[in-house]
């Protein structure tokens, strides 16, 4: 039972832990970059390349990632890039990567620069949507929050189960009151032939006749 026990706990602590990498890794990540991308400055860009790739998750699914391939100047001088977006990766949320592709295909297409944002201090970094998901975000963090509930209610279980197993050690009730101490059933068996014996010693001891009184004992009286 205790041993049980642990092992819920381990578990719960190791669902709690994975929800939180995995809202920070697709959602926490892409955040944090956010605050620092939207002071980047806006160029324009010639989007060279665009490819909806699409890829088959472990469940069985469909997942899509927008890649693209594009060139900007900057203080003169050309860079290359091939950063989409803040979110790494491939998903099926809302139809984001299609809805880019989209719209990236029309600008290869006509040739009409689009835009990106550079990093002023390095110009060779740069991005072409810098918003945040809010679908992605509220999605990814409610399954970390199903996640960590799960974890949370395995360690419940078994710090419940450590206490009763720490009950039925010391013999202590759920009321918090110490319980009668469990016995051998053969040692139940001798105390009561032993408190039967005592009892007929201690009975034949009160039915005993009274007694006599000795002889040639001195008489108290008055001689006539």
């Amino acid at each position: 039972m205790l041993k049980d026990a642990m092992e819920r706990i381990v578990i719960g602590v190791v669902f709690i832990a994975l929800s939180f990498i995995f809202f920070w890794l697709v959602a926490g990540k892409p955040l944090g970059q956010w605050s620092e991308v939207v002071s980047w400055t806006e160029v324009p860009a010639k989007i060279m390349e665009v490819e909806l790739m699409k890829h088959r998750n472990s469940t069985g699914g469909d997942t899509y990632e927008c890649r693209a391939r594009y060139n900007y100047t900057v203080g003169g001088r050309r860079y290359e890039g091939a950063r989409v977006s803040l979110y790494e990766g491939s998903d099926n949320v809302s139809g984001f990567h299609h809805s880019i592709c989209g719209e990236l295909s029309e600008y290869r297409e006509s040739g009409e620069p689009f835009r990106c944002f550079v990093n002023p201090d390095h110009p060779g970094e740069a991005v072409l949507y810098r918003e945040v998901r809010w679908g992605m975000t509220v999605f990814v963090g409610l399954v970390a929050l199903l996640f960590t509930g799960c974890g949370l209610l395995l360690i419940w279980g078994g710090v419940k189960g450590i206490l009763a197993a720490a009950g039925d050690k010391f013999g202590i009730r759920k009321s918090g009151k110490r319980a009668k101490p469990k016995t051998n059933p053969q040692d139940d068996a001798y105390a009561a032939m032993f408190d039967e014996m005592f009892r007929s010693v201690k009975d034949a001891g009160e039915n005993r006749p009274p007694d006599l009184p000795k002889r040639g004992g001195k008489k108290n009286g008055h001689r006539d």
